[in-house]
C-alpha cells in the first residue's frame, strides 16, 4: 500500500508487484485559517481520514493481504506532542507565514549562506525549524510540555504503534538537518536551544521500521505481520512513482501546489540556488539528491474558483454527471486568455520566495467572463512553471522532458498549454497518483519484492501519451510571457504595502 498524506487529502492505494491497481480510497480534510497567514492543520483529523482509508483499502484487499505500507508525506508541516503521545497544538503548514521574524534570527544568527551549505534549504518561514522557533518564542507553556517535534511521517508512524522515524528527505525539509552527515544539525539546533531527541531517529528511505502495533493492524483490518516502510517527502517519492531516475528528466505535479522535481547523482550547492531559492536535498534513492522548484498555488486557484464562483459548471456537472474541473477547464478556448493573472495567493515560491507577494488579475473589462479567468488561470501555472524552469538552468539544473503527475495531470488540455508555454515535451502515466506509487515501490524494496528501485519502477511505471510543444501556440504564448514576466517585479512593492 501507498499511502499519500497531502495539503487537502489523504489516499491510500494498493498495488500488485507489477503495478496493478487493487483498491484505492481517498479522504479530504480542510486547512484550517486562524488568523490572516496563518495556515494549520488538524493532526486528529488528519489520523481519523488516513484510518479511514486504510480500512477501506484493507478491505477491499482481504484476499490479497497487504504485506508493507509506504508512505508519501507533505513537508514542513510540523506538530509538538506531548509525553503522552497526543498533539499539543496543531500542525503549522508550510505556506503559514507567522515565523517572518524567526527566519530573519535565523539569517543572522547561522548566516544565511551558511544554513544554505549545511542544510541545502534556502531560509524561508516555510521549514520546520522557524515554526518551532515560534511555538518557543510565543507558546512557552507548549514548547516545554513538549516531547517530540514530528512531521507526518513520523507521526503516522507513531500512530501505527511505531517509534517515530523519519527518512531523509523529510528531515531535510525541517532546515535543521545536514545533509552532508545525514543527522541533525548540532550547530543549528544549539543555537536556538532545541535538544536532538525532539526529533525522529532519520533513516534512509525504503527502511522497514517496524511491524504495526497489532491491536491498532486489528483496528485497521490489516495483518498483524504488515510493516511500515519508510518512504519520504511526497515530491521526491512522486518522483520516484514517475519513474524518474537520471538527470535531464523531472517530474512536474500539479496539485495543490505545483512542483518540478530534478535529479542528480551528486551533491552540488552553487551560490545560485541560494540566489534562485531551490533547495537541494536526499532524494529516495540512496546517492541522488534532488533540486526542486515550486509555487503554492496550482490546483488551488481551480479549488479557489470552485468554491467561489462556478455555479453554473456546478449544475452542469450534476446535470452532465462529470467531474466539476473537467466542465470548469472544457469550457476554455485555445487561445491565451486577454488576462494575466499573478498566483501567488499564498505568497510567491520559487524562484522570488516572497512571502509578502500577493496574487492578482489584471486586464479585467467589462466584457470579462468567468472562462476568461479559468484560462489566465490555467496559463499563469504554465507562466510561473516557465519561469522556474529557466532559472533552474541558470543554477545548473536542465530539464528536457516532464512527467506530469497529480490530479491537473488528468487534463490532457492543461498539460498541451503547459507544454506550449513552456517549449517542453511533457509525459502523462498511466496511473498519475504517483506518489501512492512511490510509496508503495520502496515498499516493495524495504521487504524484498524488488531487488532495486530501479526493478521496482520497471515493473510498476507505465507511461500514457506525450504532448508536444505545438510551434503556432508557442508563438501566441510567447508574446503574453514577455508581459507575464514583468508582472511579480511591477506589484512587488504594491504587495509589500498591501
Amino acid at each position: 500500500m501507498g499511502l499519500d498524506l497531502g495539503t487537502t487529502g489523504v489516499k491510500a492505494i494498493s498495488f500488485t508487484p507489477e503495478g496493478k491497481v487493487l483498491a484505492r480510497a481517498y479522504r479530504e480534510y480542510k486547512e484550517l485559517y486562524p488568523r490572516p497567514e496563518w495556515v494549520e492543520m488538524d493532526p486528529e483529523k488528519i489520523w481519523s481520514s488516513t484510518k479511514h482509508v486504510i480500512k477501506k483499502v484493507a478491505l477491499n484487499t482481504k484476499k490479497d493481504p497487504i504485506q508493507a505500507v509506504g508512505l508519501s508525506v507533505l513537508g514542513e508541516a510540523v506538530t509538538p506532542i506531548g509525553k503522552d503521545g497526543k498533539p499539543l497544538y496543531n500542525s503549522i503548514t508550510a505556506v503559514d507565514r507567522r515565523s517572518i521574524e524567526e527566519t530573519r534570527w535565523l539569517e543572522r544568527n547561522l548566516e544565511k549562506k551558511h544554513l544554505f551549505q549545511i542544510t541545502g534549504m534556502p531560509p524561508h518561514p516555510s521549514y520546520s525549524i522557524s515554526k518551532i522557533l515560534w511555538i518557543k518564542n510565543n507558546r512557552p507553556d507548549i514548547f516545554e510540555k513538549t516531547w517530540k517535534f514530528l512531521l507526518y511521517e513520523d507521526f503516522i508512524l507513531h500512530k501505527l504503534g511505531i517509534e517515530p522515524a523519519i527518512d531523509y528527505s523529510l528531515a531535510a525539509r525541517t532546515m535543521a538537518f545536514n545533509i552532508h552527515t545525514k543527522d541533525w544539525s548540532s550547530e543549528i539546533l544549539q543555537k536556538i536551544g532545541i535538544d536532538k531527541s525532539m526529533f525522529a531517529r532519520a533513516y534512509p528511505s525504503g527502511e522497514v521500521v517496524g511491524k504495526i502495533n497489532p491491536l491498532i493492524a486489528k483496528e485497521l483490518g490489516l495483518s498483524t505481520k504488515t510493516v511500515a516502510v519508510l518512504g519520504g517527502h511526497d515530491q521526491p517519492v512522486s518522483a520516484l512513482g514517475a519513474g524518474i531516475i537520471e538527470e535531464g528528466k523531472a517530474t512536474d505535479t500539479c496539485g495543490t501546489v505545483e512542483c518540478v522535481t530534478c535529479i542528480s547523482d551528486k551533491l552540488d550547492l552553487p551560490e545560485a540556488r541560494l540566489t534562485y531559492s531551490y533547495a537541494t536535498y536526499p532524494y529516495v534513492v540512496e546517492g541522488k539528491f534532488v533540486t526542486i522548484a515550486y509555487f503554492y498555488t496550482a490546483g488551488a486557484l481551480l479549488k479557489w474558483y470552485r468554491d467561489n464562483f462556478a455555479f453554473e459548471e456546478r449544475k452542469i456537472a450534476r446535470k452532465e454527471k462529470k467531474d466539476i474541473y473537467e466542465v470548469i477547464i472544457g469550457q476554455t478556448g485555445d487561445d491565451p486568455s486577454p488576462l494575466l493573472l499573478l498566483p501567488h495567493f499564498m505568497g510567491s515560491g520559487t524562484p522570488w520566495f516572497d512571502p509578502l507577494s500577493k496574487g492578482a488579475i489584471v486586464g479585467l473589462t467589462l466584457g470579462t467572463d468567468r472562462r476568461d479567468i479559468v484560462k489566465a488561470i490555467l496559463d499563469s501555472v504554465g507562466y510561473e512553471l516557465r519561469v522556474n524552469l529557466e532559472f533552474l538552468e541558470k543554477s545548473g539544473v536542465k530539464v528536457k522532458l516532464l512527467h506530469a503527475i497529480g490530479g491537473g495531470a488528468r487534463s490532457e488540455k492543461w498539460l498541451q498549454i503547459k507544454a506550449d508555454i513552456t517549449g517542453r515535451v511533457f509525459r502523462s502515466l498511466k496511473i498519475p497518483d504517483a506518489a501512492c506509487l512511490g510509496a508503495a515501490i520502496l515498499a516493495g524494496r524495504g521487504i524484498g519484492v524488488f531487488s532495486s528501485v530501479e526493478e521496482g519502477i520497471q515493473e510498476m511505471v507505465r507511461y500514457k501519451k506525450e504532448f508536444i510543444p505545438r510551434r503556432e501556440r508557442q508563438k501566441r504564448y510567447e508574446n503574453k510571457y514577455r508581459v507575464y514576466k514583468k508582472l511579480y517585479v511591477s506589484l512587488k512593492e504594491i504587495n509589500s504595502q498591501l
